[in-house]
């Protein structure tokens, strides 16, 4: 009984004092992780283990639908409909990649006067840049590239301006201007 005590009170400390950690991390077959856009939220977050299979798997799942995303939706919500529009679809891979710690925020481009803008989730991995766009992910340079690409694909005509979806962001992002 002294014995047992004992290995309890070491387990206890090894846990606390973080030697020993324990995860969440939900067990996934490779066929499953591969060839499924089934996952569950939770199982997602257990194989990505970037930002970039974030915004894989919610590029697999998540289809694109023109209908407004409520700003009370979450990430988890937009997982499980299979369904938003593109800042539904950056509230998935935002609110993953900072599930799993990775630097992450939205930023909405936008023209002033007009109705609408475009949301993406955009940050810092490896110390290299990184935006979603819909699910699709690339490195980029700096804030201009990403306006570049912004004018380009989504917002062809007039000033594009940015913002932050969230004012209480505390990623602190740090993105060069060039």
């Amino acid at each position: 009984m002294k014995t047992f005590i004992i290995c309890i009170l070491i387990a206890i400390s090894l846990i606390t004092s973080g030697s020993i950690q324990i995860t969440n991390k939900v067990e996934v077959s490779w066929l499953k992780r591969t060839f499924s856009n089934n996952l569950t939220w939770n199982e997602m977050l257990s194989v990505s283990d970037s930002p970039q299979e974030v915004c894989r798997h919610v590029y697999t799942r998540v289809q694109y639908s023109t209908n407004e995303t409520p700003t009370t939706t979450t990430g988890q919500m937009i997982w499980d409909i299979k369904k938003g529009n593109c800042l539904g679809i950056s509230k998935a891979v935002n609110d993953a990649c900072k599930s799993k710690g990775y630097l992450s925020r939205i930023q909405i481009y936008f023209t002033p006067g007009k109705p609408s803008g475009h949301a993406i989730a955009m940050g810092v991995y490896k110390d290299k840049l990184w935006i979603c766009d819909n699910g699709k992910f690339q490195y980029v340079k700096s804030k201009m590239e990403i306006a570049r690409i912004m004018r380009r694909e989504h917002i062809p005509h007039g000033t594009i301006y940015s913002d932050t979806y969230d004012e209480n962001d505390e990623s602190k992002l740090k993105i060069a201007d060039e």
